[in-house]
């Protein structure tokens, strides 16, 4: 088993236009397995939307950069590069690995299975995304669970 880490953002964006969320890229010496994905929204306004989580070929930038925490306060720091908004999009070759409806007041969360946990290869990248542009800009707190292995 390797290190688990958490990864949180709260922020103002994927309103209008919709974009990258969280983008998480692997160093060249580990692997990553995704565990979960929460998003939940501080609105008054009901909107709904779709996230994705894909691999892209070209990773988007711009984003605020974030560090993520090993949940053993004894681990070292990730080697993962971590962009949470970014202000250009992923873009170019896409590969969807998953999607899901929500409305903003609900919230979304996905717990993977141990067998099922998606994975990022050394210098690879999943980009988590709305897809569907809302109607007003919202404020989200963003949650990822990882596991660096290597």
């Amino acid at each position: 088993m390797g290190r688990i880490y958490t990864v949180v953002d709260t922020g103002t964006a994927f309103g209008t236009p919709a974009g990258d969320i969280l983008q998480i890229v692997c160093s060249s010496v580990k692997t990553i397995k995704i565990h979960s994905f929460v998003l939940t929204c501080q609105t008054e306004t009901d909107d709904s939307t779709v996230i994705t989580m894909s691999r892209f070929a070209t990773i988007g930038s711009g984003g605020v950069s974030i560090n993520a925490n090993p949940i053993d306060p004894g681990d070292n720091g990730d080697s993962a590069t971590i962009l949470a908004r970014n202000t250009t999009d992923a873009s170019s070759t896409e590969t969807r690995m998953w999607a899901e409806g929500m409305s903003i007041l609900a919230g979304l969360q996905k717990i993977w299975t141990p067998e099922t946990r998606p994975t990022i290869p050394p210098n690879g990248n999943l980009v988590f995304k709305s897809i569907v542009v809302l109607t007003t800009d919202v404020t989200f707190t963003t949650f990822v669970e990882f596991e660096e292995i290597g």
